[in-house]
């Protein structure tokens, strides 16, 4: 840019303002310090001064005067009409530059660095691809469908936070927006592995999921980053909300893990004490739902014929005994498999009483 009247008096040097990037704005070289009598009087209405950042707009540009950790002052940036926005967060824009082959933001963070990672990454994580840890824990973020990169450096008392996009890449404007999961698709990240799709039921083969082929194991330091609130894990069957489907991620038979989907607003089963549920399927043929437990096998039979005793005409047993429950009248069947150390219970509703 062609410096403002008043700075055009003074020596600067260009240099980056992120450790962590290179975008570029003007260092002030001479005088050390700015000389506020003169930046007052052609500037009056502006706000700020030698003890915080300056603000002010003016040439169609948002200019804004802050001094870096080094002591030195900086003068940065951002055209008042910016046709797209970059990315969202606890943050205020700073600095912009443009060339024939990318597009980079500035932006001074509102909170210090473990915060603003924190606030970005319950923002964003579903679109972040990778992490790299350069100065601090994860402070490049590389972003999926070529939306670029975001860094975080530390500036002495300042947190900046950078977004580079290639040109001809994702329109920016993009990030920060939900991003509902297609029927076919499965979820950021998930959808990076192999996957083959097989029965979760050893007695009911139309009830699938997603078999985990590759990696073996779960990237799960990568899944916590990418969806931080879903609770779950390891030990445990990790749930999680994204866009309109509840997914479910859980270790079966022989240590494979599998993922399955469930609609949000799928229908509760008659099942008393619920377990956890893992699918539901509502076809011309039959109305199927899927659950999962941890214990005992016949505990967890003994527990639900205390609820539904009264419901069951008959018992057939082909893994196990009476892992098949017929109910009376026209409410289906009921299934009890041994999963690895989980049981899957499958209750299944002819639409044609049999």
């Amino acid at each position: 840019m062609d410096l403002p009247d008043v700075f055009d008096d003074w020596s600067w040097s260009q240099q980056s303002i992120s450790s962590l990037e290179n975008i570029v704005a003007y260092h002030l070289e001479a005088p050390a310090e700015p000389v506020w009598e003169d930046v007052h009087d052609e500037y009056p209405g502006c706000l700020g001064n030698n003890t915080s950042v300056w603000l002010c707009i003016a040439d169609g540009l948002e200019l804004t005067l802050y001094q870096n950790g080094d002591g030195q002052w900086v003068l940065a940036s951002v055209p008042v009409k910016q046709e797209e926005a970059s990315i969202t967060g606890p943050m205020m824009p700073f600095h912009f530059v443009e060339n024939d082959n990318e597009q980079v933001w500035g932006y001074f963070s509102l909170l210090n660095m473990g915060a603003s990672k924190a606030a970005m990454q319950l923002e964003h994580a579903q679109s972040v691809k990778a992490t790299e840890s350069i100065e601090t824990e994860n402070d490049v973020w590389t972003l999926d469908n070529d939306m670029g990169r975001v860094t975080f450096s530390q500036q002495g008392e300042s947190v900046i936070i950078t977004h580079k996009v290639s040109k001809g890449g994702a329109p920016s404007s993009t990030l920060g927006k939900s991003d509902n999961t297609n029927e076919s698709e499965l979820p950021p990240l998930f959808n990076e592995w192999s996957w083959s799709i097989k029965p979760i039921s050893s007695l009911n083969d139309y009830v699938v999921g997603y078999h985990l082929e590759d990696p073996y194991e779960p990237d799960w330091d990568r899944i916590d980053f990418q969806y931080p609130l879903c609770p779950g894990g390891k030990t445990m069957v990790w749930i999680c909300g994204i866009g309109k489907a509840d997914w479910r991620f859980y270790e079966g038979k022989d240590g494979q893990w599998i993922l399955t989907k469930l609609e949000s607003d799928a229908p509760e089963g008659i099942l008393e004490t619920q377990p956890i549920k893992l699918y539901y399927d509502d076809s011309a043929e039959a109305e199927v739902w899927a659950y999962i437990v941890w214990g005992d096998m016949e505990h967890t039979k003994d527990m639900l014929l205390f609820f539904h005793n009264q419901d069951i005409q008959s018992f057939e047993s082909v893994e196990t005994n009476n892992d098949i429950w017929h109910f009376k009248g026209d409410l289906g069947r009921l299934t009890f498999s041994q999963e690895g150390k989980s049981i899957v219970i499958v209750h299944t509703i002819p639409k044609t009483p049999n």
